[in-house]
């Protein structure tokens, strides 16, 4: 098992050589040694849906549903009215609208599953 330290300095090398790839892999590396910080979950579920793995990013995401963390929930509700999940993503941007009721970029998001 690496360090969390060594960990981020492989993700630091891979961004620093825009390897998406290698980044990825240290994001999930960084998961499974239990480091579960919600920027490490945001980013990687940016790269899943760069290399199209959209139904990864949703699963990645789902995990951390009840962190109430609006960046997540955003990009799940995104996520999941592109899958054609309507009736979700509307839940998950009205969960998010209740933690941010005044966040333009969420009632946005929301009008335009309706």
């Amino acid at each position: 098992m690496q360090s969390e330290m060594d960990l981020r300095a492989r993700l630091e090398a891979a961004i620093s050589k825009q390897d998406e790839q290698g980044a990825i892999n240290a994001y999930e590396d960084l998961l499974l040694n239990g480091v579960n910080d919600t920027a490490i979950v945001n980013n990687l579920s940016y790269l899943y849906v760069n290399q199209g793995q959209i139904h990864q990013a949703v699963e990645l995401l789902s995990k951390f549903e009840d962190r109430d963390n609006l960046s997540l929930l955003n990009q799940l509700g995104h996520l999941t009215k592109r899958l054609g999940e309507l009736d979700r993503a509307m839940r998950v941007f009205e969960k998010a609208i209740a933690l941010s009721p005044e966040d333009a970029e969420t009632r946005n998001n929301f009008a335009l599953v309706l």
